[in-house]
C-alpha cells in the first residue's frame, strides 16, 4: 500500500497544478479536481483493503500453523488420516476432562495430563492438551509445552505477533485515524 501521506502529497500536487492552469475555467478546474480526488480516494481505499486482507491472511496462516499437527513428510494420505483420527480421540479425552465442572480446575487437570503424556512419550495427547490449553488460555500449560517443543513456541510467538497486528488494526485509535485519513481524501 502506498503511504497515505504520499498519496495526499501526490493528490495535492495535482490539485495545485490544476488550480495554477490559467487556461481552465473555474468550472473545468472543479470538475478535474473532483476527478483527481475520486481517483486518489479509490486508490487509498484499495490500499487499505489490501492491507486488511494481508493482516487477516497472516493471522489465519499463523493460527493454522500453531494448531497444525506435525506429520512426517513421507506420510501417505491413509497414514495422515490415522494420525488425525488418533488426535481426535485424544482431543475428545482432553475436552471431556476439562469441560463442565472440570473447567474450574482445567489448568491443574491439563498440567497433570501433560506431565503424564510427556512421561510416556504420547506426543498426540500432548498436542491435544496443548491445543486445549491454547483455547482456554492456560499459560502455565502452554509454557510447559513450549519448554519441550521449541518449534511450537516459535509458531505461538508468530501467531501472537500477527494477533497483535490484527488487534492494533482494529482498535479505536486506529479506526479514528483511518476515518480522519478518509476525510482528508474526500
Amino acid at each position: 500500500m502506498t503511504d497515505a501521506g504520499q498519496l495526499i502529497s501526490q493528490r495535492d500536487a495535482k490539485l495545485s497544478t490544476i488550480d495554477a492552469n490559467p487556461e481552465l475555467t473555474e468550472e473545468a478546474k472543479e470538475a478535474r479536481k473532483a476527478a483527481v480526488r475520486e481517483t486518489y480516494q479509490r486508490e487509498y481505499e484499495e490500499g487499505r483493503a489490501k492491507e486488511r486482507a494481508r493482516i487477516e491472511k497472516k493471522l489465519e496462516s499463523t493460527k493454522s500453523a500453531m494448531y497444525g499437527l506435525s506429520l512426517d513428510i513421507g506420510s501417505s494420505k491413509a497414514e495422515s488420516a490415522q494420525v488425525y483420527a488418533a488426535f481426535r480421540n485424544a482431543w475428545f479425552d482432553v475436552v471431556f476432562q476439562t469441560e463442565g465442572d472440570g473447567l474450574r480446575n482445567a489448568g491443574e487437570t491439563l498440567s497433570g495430563m501433560l506431565e503424564q503424556a510427556t512421561r510416556i512419550g504420547d506426543e498426540l495427547m500432548a498436542s491435544a492438551i496443548y491445543h486445549r490449553a491454547l483455547d482456554l488460555g492456560q499459560n502455565a500449560v502452554i509454557e510447559a509445552y513450549h519448554a519441550a517443543h521449541p518449534e511450537a513456541a516459535r509458531k505461538y510467538q508468530r501467531y501472537q505477533e500477527a494477533k497483535a497486528e490484527y488487534d492494533n488494526s482494529r482498535d479505536l485509535v486506529t479506526q479514528l485515524f483511518a476515518a480522519q485519513e478518509r476525510r482528508v481524501f474526500s
